[in-house]
């Protein structure tokens, strides 16, 4: 989203060893805020990463450390004066924190975008009942979504229920498959970009940040898709979870050179 020219601050917890030092100097290269990425006694957060050539896909086994223990007291809410928040998956005390933020923001007007994985989605829609409430974007895969849900149903169905649990636009994406997403009026759908699959480590990160980048920029579902799914292809195609992420000029430029059939149904009844 940095590279997309947007003004970034991130909450986050640290440890005081070298991995916090690898991960700060990488975000201020991306000229990202880091007042409040906090050291701690914990350890910086890392990941083991197995990958199949063969099946161009990949197990990630994450220890969390630090991440887990973000207090209300490591910042201050008031401080918050942004018009979004983008509310990744925090796991422990983090979690707990998670909800006073997007509580907060529900009460101060804030824009919140919400991307669980699926050790989060596995709270179910009780469990993720504050920050589900206070979420203005959800964006989430269909296994998330059937475990928020608690129901192995389809596309439609899942779209359907979790609009009901509060946010005004749910996206959900489905590997090589249809995106599908929904807001008040609307149903869309668009077949991702046909791109030669190195690793789909990151692919899904990359869709939302590149999702809400764009709706910060035009407020238009149909470009915001294909912005993040444009963003998604690119990093497709290298290893690495922020390999080649693009920036917004170049996202266009790949929207510009390559087709994706894009349907949009309005009126419906919901």
């Amino acid at each position: 989203m940095a590279k997309f020219g947007l003004k970034i601050k991130i909450i986050t917890k640290l440890g005081a060893d070298h991995n916090a030092l690898i991960i700060k100097h990488k975000l201020k290269e991306n000229n990202i805020d880091l007042h409040y990425a906090k050291s701690e006694k914990y350890m910086t957060p890392y990941a083991v990463i197995l990958i199949s050539k063969r099946d161009k896909d990949r197990i990630v086994f994450a220890y969390k450390g630090a991440s887990d223990y973000l207090s209300h007291e490591d910042f201050n809410f008031s401080e918050l004066n942004t018009k979004w928040i983008y509310l990744g998956s925090l796991l422990g005390q983090s979690f707990k924190t998670a909800e006073q933020v997007a509580l907060y923001a529900k009460r101060k007007k804030i824009n919140v975008l919400f991307n669980p994985s699926s050790y989060l989605a596995a709270k179910g829609k009780n469990g993720l009942h504050k920050i589900l409430s206070s979420a203005k974007i959800l964006i989430l895969n269909k296994e998330e979504a059937q475990l928020v849900l608690g129901k192995k149903i389809e596309i439609k169905e899942l779209l359907i229920g979790l609009k009901k649990l509060g946010p005004k636009i749910v996206v959900i994406t489905d590997g090589k498959n249809t995106i599908h997403a929904i807001n008040e009026r609307c149903s869309y759908k668009l077949e991702p970009y046909k791109v030669k699959i190195v690793s789909t480590l990151g692919a899904g990160d990359a869709f939302a940040a590149g999702f809400l980048g764009s709706y910060i920029k035009n407020e238009s579902i149909e470009t915001s898709l294909r912005i993040g799914a444009a963003n998604s292809a690119s990093v497709l195609q290298h290893y690495g979870a922020t390999t080649n992420t693009l920036s917004y000029k170049l996202a266009v430029e790949f929207v510009k050179k390559h087709h994706a059939k894009l349907e949009e149904h309005c009126k419906l009844k919901w």
